[in-house]
């Protein structure tokens, strides 16, 4: 079964129809392992959140990255986290990741926080969004971040919230774990899983109607 990273999962809610299905029938068939082009920045992330690192340490460690698109991102999504950190100083804490299955069991979505943060009072699990080829919409980050709202609610820590920082703008979106939003995730996982069947149904058959593959099952990223 196809599962998708929480980023990869925003970037197909915001994906119109054709590129929707371009996206699933690179997951159900994958031509190779994929390049995580989004591994760099979570690394840098990783070490500049637990502390183990300065950001001086960490800024200078973006010269090893070879790409230079990938290079240019890392190091502009540092500088707006670096900045929004100093404007949002609280605790740091972590939480755990957390698993959505669709209810036709036809893909997952992996919620991983960067980072837990106590921010305006509130307990936040954070997942940073630093994607350029998609635009985030609030009923797009909503939708996505509701498919989580029961796993959160019953943690043992005491977590008041869940959200998506996007890097781009440095907009924070917080879902508020105790509003009831979760039709909206509903809704949208059972598009997306109408779309997993109409791109099933493509691979199947030929033009002439002879099963040609079966889909196999992709690595998240």
């Amino acid at each position: 079964m196809p599962t998708f990273g929480f980023s990869a999962y925003l970037k197909l809610l915001a994906s119109n129809d054709k590129p929707q299905r371009s996206i699933i029938r690179t997951r159900l068939v994958p031509s190779g392992d994929g390049y995580d082009f989004h591994r760099s920045l979570r690394l840098r992330i990783e070490q500049l959140i637990s502390g183990g690192h300065t950001p001086d340490e960490v800024m200078r460690s973006i010269a090893t990255i070879v790409k230079p698109p990938e290079r240019e991102s890392v190091r502009a999504g540092l500088e707006r986290l670096l900045i929004w950190r100093n404007q949002n100083p609280g605790e740091i804490f972590h939480v755990a990741p957390a698993i959505y299955q669709s209810p036709n069991d036809r893909f997952k979505v992996n919620f991983t926080p960067n980072f837990g943060i106590r921010i305006a009072g509130r307990n936040t699990a954070v997942h940073i969004w630093n994607t350029k080829t998609a635009n985030l919409s609030p009923r797009i980050v909503y939708s996505a971040l509701s498919l989580f709202t029961e796993q959160y609610r019953a943690t043992e820590i005491s977590l008041d919230d869940i959200a998506v920082l996007s890097l781009r703008d440095s907009e924070l979106y917080p879902l508020d774990l105790a509003a009831e939003t979760s039709f909206l995730g509903r809704a949208m996982a059972a598009r997306i899983e109408t779309q997993f069947d109409r791109v099933t149904q493509e691979l199947e058959r030929t033009p002439e109607g002879e099963v040609i593959r079966s889909p196999s099952p992709s690595r998240p990223f």
